[in-house]
């Protein structure tokens, strides 16, 4: 039985009403679409919502700030899409909602990891890091599980999907931070 097989039948072990109704809804809020469509509007927010305090500098950073997080998401779903056009990995035959598309990568899970953790990068201050650090990969463990649970991924399609967004982050971050070195 391969690692795919064994997760996709604990998961179906555990099925009950309870879960489905929280799963389904995690799916719904964090779809793909709905994030990149905030992270735009956070974005157009940041670049344009002066700051009081030191404009000149605050204003600058929170401009930064706006086009890696809009540049990010939009290079991301761009990606999704064409690594799920490439590869054509179909998906679980039987899932509890129904999902169209090829199964690999996650786009819930790449999605998540771009987005929460940009937020974290961005909003979240020092003192509090850690803590929006924890909140974030707790999230993003908990939208993981939901694609596990609702049986409309693979646990292959998860790890690419996890892979994918940590080293968009990470990379993207790196960048952020070179180009504000100089």
């Amino acid at each position: 039985m391969t690692l795919n097989i064994a997760t996709y039948q604990l998961f179906q072990s555990i099925q009950n009403p309870t879960l489905t109704f929280l799963t389904k809804t995690i799916a719904i809020l964090t779809e793909p679409l709905y994030l990149l469509t905030l992270a735009i509007i956070i974005s157009i927010y940041l670049y344009f919502y002066p700051c009081n305090l030191q404009p000149a500098t605050c204003n600058l950073a929170r401009k930064r700030s706006a086009i890696l997080l809009a540049s990010t998401s939009i290079i991301t779903a761009l990606l999704i899409k064409t690594l799920k056009f490439l590869i054509a990995s179909p998906r679980p035959t039987t899932m509890l909602i129904q999902e169209t598309g090829y199964s690999f990568p996650s786009g819930h899970t790449t999605f998540a990891i771009i987005f929460f953790g940009l937020i974290t990068y961005i909003f979240a201050k020092p003192k509090y890091k850690v803590p929006a650090i924890i909140t974030s990969t707790i999230l993003i463990t908990i939208i993981t599980l939901s694609r596990l649970y609702l049986q409309v991924h693979w646990l292959t399609d998860i790890i690419g999907g996890l892979a994918i967004g940590s080293l968009i982050l990470l990379l993207s971050i790196f960048i952020h931070k070179q180009i504000g070195a100089n």
